[in-house]
């Protein structure tokens, strides 16, 4: 049983961890939605400028997060299902030991 209380936290806590990932996404495309400009965006458009766009406009920072977190994500997505996995084969154990005890 204590084995399935590990197995339960850790699950919870990666869920959690791919919430935190989610709402970084979320705060990160929000704020390339209202900053970034991209010069072929602006050729494409037809948009001439005189003076060279600021660095601010490139939201590396954003693009980079996003990065970090989808890398992380997908990690996470696999270790939840090795969780899951393990606590299926776990309870199906504790059900073959104990019958009608689950």
């Amino acid at each position: 049983m204590k084995k399935i209380s590990i197995l339960a936290k850790a699950t919870i806590l990666v869920t959690i961890a791919l919430f935190v990932c989610t709402i970084d996404d979320f705060l990160s495309l929000h704020d390339i939605y209202k900053d970034y400009v991209s010069k072929q965006a602006l050729q494409y458009l037809g948009v001439e400028i005189s003076k060279p766009l600021p660095d601010w406009t490139n939201t590396e920072l954003e693009w980079f997060s996003i990065t970090i977190s989808y890398t992380v994500r997908f990690s996470l997505v696999i270790v939840s299902l090795c969780l899951l996995l393990m606590l299926k084969r776990t309870i199906a154990k504790m059900r073959m030991q104990q019958p009608g005890s689950l």
